[in-house]
């Protein structure tokens, strides 16, 4: 996929990403801005004929779950159940 594909697709699902991005954060700026880089970085697996919201939302979750759980002091938490889930 190409730079100006990304384009085509930021123009057709941004309002619906930053939308997205308000319900899952503050930030929405941020979230929004790191969603379609990452959608640039990985551009070679998003497919713009195969539902390209389908791949930009969970690009939109990740971020702000990591952020959250570092926020309420989860993620050590998390890191300790699959250590013991692994013994």
């Amino acid at each position: 996929m190409e730079l100006e594909d990304i384009e085509n697709i930021i123009s057709e699902y941004g309002n619906v990403i930053y939308k997205f991005c308000i319900k899952l954060t503050q930030n929405k700026e941020d979230l929004y801005q790191q969603t379609f880089l990452k959608a640039v970085e990985l551009r070679h697996k998003l497919d713009k004929n195969n539902n390209p919201r389908s791949f930009l939302v969970p690009v939109a979750i990740i971020p702000s779950f990591i952020t959250c759980f570092i926020q309420n002091g989860l993620c050590e938490e998390i890191l300790f159940r699959g250590f013991i889930g692994k013994n």
